[in-house]
């Protein structure tokens, strides 16, 4: 008896149970009569459940898939994969032109009195699912969530001593929906390097008019940090694992926050640093290269760009308590760690030098255990003092099931590197914690530039081929001091910060 003689609501469980959706596109693809079968819509709409739980498609896109066709759910994961219609470029054409949505939301988040005086650059991140955003400022010592769609308050931080100053934080949405948020905190009058290590599960009813309920997970008081940039250090968290990179170090501080053990990893290479990392599916992905941005006049050395990708199980990992002195976590040497995974990127041009610069990491909508990896670098141009933004793409497949003769995975997209035509400085795009802009999975990224006088100003759209959509912004003047950053998910959303309102963008 063949698939095919199955009664269609059996088939239709049996898709639903067992195919991703590139699994069901490439089934449509074999025959007129596993075509319908693979659109069925209730597989559709099981799929895009999945994805809004996931973070991958913003609740508003869809409050009850059930109620849009088929037509309109495959186009909900058109948008994730190639990002916005208006976005994408039509053949035979270098540009493309953004268009806006009508319908806007705007947060009235003033500034704190106490800062009204200061020159604070308001910074926001977009929760995964772009239904909440997060606000902070360089000096504000606290989180704040916001309900976009009902716009409110629902939730702020509160520091876990006085006179403590937030240095940085991470966020990760749980599969029960839930987020669950990492903060790292300094004494303001910190000259010891004592930081205090938080994690916090927040529990948000989207559809409800409660605030967020608070639970604290670990609280770890690290005493005797070494001096570090703490403004360029990172933290990222996953599962049961929290990591810092403790830039100016070459160290990694890694944590089980559940079990409460950690360790130091020393990544001691010559030739290598630790120039941005990501903690995703439960594996360590590392961007290692020379230099992160030389001067003009000096010369450089070729060294390749590198991914190196490891298992945090396999570190060894001491017991805590709380106070924990930073010299007694055990240290272990990067070269007695075997990556699971490990890829030189070669550069664009045969003789060019390219210097990383920021990695952004997304799960795949259309296939399980698949994530898209984006290494960004800079490739100097001498002659031009410049430098342009290369985006290099891969595909990384972690196989977290039994599945017969499937390993782990890290290949490049074949169509190489991509050069974007964004000619910039060393601060033209910064990485994924400060999130002034950032590259989606779709691959596309943003510039706001200033314009003169009473213009406004003008956002640049980069199309991952290259290409860009230039979009003017006249009611956002220069003078209101606002930032535009841009969701690093994949819904194309903005939000423009000022100093007493944020405005929500979005695109069709």
């Amino acid at each position: 008896m063949s698939l095919i003689a199955l009664p269609p609501e059996i088939f239709v469980l049996i898709l639903a149970s067992y195919c991703d959706i590139a699994t069901l596109l490439a089934l449509g693809q074999t025959c007129k009569a596993l075509r319908p079968l693979s659109f069925s819509k209730a597989i559709w709409v099981l799929h895009i459940k999945r994805l809004q739980q996931q973070g991958l498609i913003a609740r508003r896109e869809a409050p009850d898939p059930s109620e849009l066709s088929t037509e309109a759910l495959v186009d909900l994961v058109k948008r994730v994969v190639l990002g916005p219609e208006s976005w994408r470029v039509a053949d035979g054409q270098e540009s493309f032109e953004p268009h806006l949505e009508v319908a806007r939301t705007t947060l009235p988040a003033p500034m704190p009195a106490e800062r009204a005086g200061s020159d604070l650059q308001r910074l926001v991140t977009f929760l995964p699912g772009d239904d909440f955003l997060l606000v902070k400022g360089n000096d504000v010592d606290s989180l704040e969530c916001w309900d976009i769609e009902r716009a409110r308050k629902i939730w702020h931080s509160k520091p876990p001593r006085e006179n403590t100053r937030l240095l940085m934080d991470a966020v990760e949405r749980c599969a029960s929906g839930m987020f669950r948020f990492a903060m790292v905190y300094a004494a303001l009058d910190n000259h010891r390097g004592d930081w205090i290590f938080e994690v916090v599960q927040l529990d948000i009813a989207s559809d409800s008019d409660l605030d967020a309920v608070q639970t604290q997970l670990l609280e770890l008081d690290i005493v005797g940090l070494p001096q570090v940039h703490w403004h360029h250090t990172e933290v990222q968290l996953y599962g049961d694992f929290g990591i810092l990179n403790l830039f100016g170090t070459d160290e990694l501080f890694l944590i089980n926050w559940r079990a409460k053990t950690a360790s130091r990893i020393n990544i001691l290479r010559v030739d290598y640093h630790v120039h941005s990392f990501n903690l995703t599916a439960n594996c360590i992905i590392l961007l290692l290269g020379r230099g992160i941005f030389p001067p003009h006049d000096s010369e450089t050395v070729f060294a390749p760009i590198c991914l190196q990708i490891y298992d945090p199980q396999s570190v060894a990992l001491e017991p805590f308590e709380s106070p924990a002195y930073f010299d007694n976590f055990p240290v272990q040497l990067s070269s007695t760690l075997s990556p699971i995974l490990q890829q030189k990127i070669t550069p664009a041009e045969p003789n060019g030098t390219e210097f990383p610069f920021a990695l952004f990491v997304y799960p795949s909508p259309l296939v399980d255990d698949t994530f898209r990896v984006w290494a960004c670098a800079y490739q100097r141009r001498a002659a031009f003092n410049t430098a342009d933004l290369l985006l290099h793409h891969f595909s990384l497949a972690l196989p977290t099931r039994n599945r017969t003769g499937q390993s782990a995975r890290l290949e490049p997209a074949p169509a190489g590197p991509v050069e974007t035509t964004l000619r910039t400085t060393r601060n033209g795009i910064i990485g994924p914690n400060n999130m002034h802009t950032s590259i989606t999975y779709s691959g596309h990224g943003q510039l706001l530039r200033m314009a003169s006088g009473s213009r406004g100003q003008s956002i640049h759209v980069l199309h991952p081929h290259g290409h860009q959509g230039l979009i003017e912004l006249p009611e956002l003047k220069p003078e209101g001091g606002g930032y535009v950053f841009m969701s690093p998910s994949l819904s194309g959303a903005w939000a423009y910060a000022e100093r007493d309102e944020i405005t929500i963008l979005r695109f069709r």
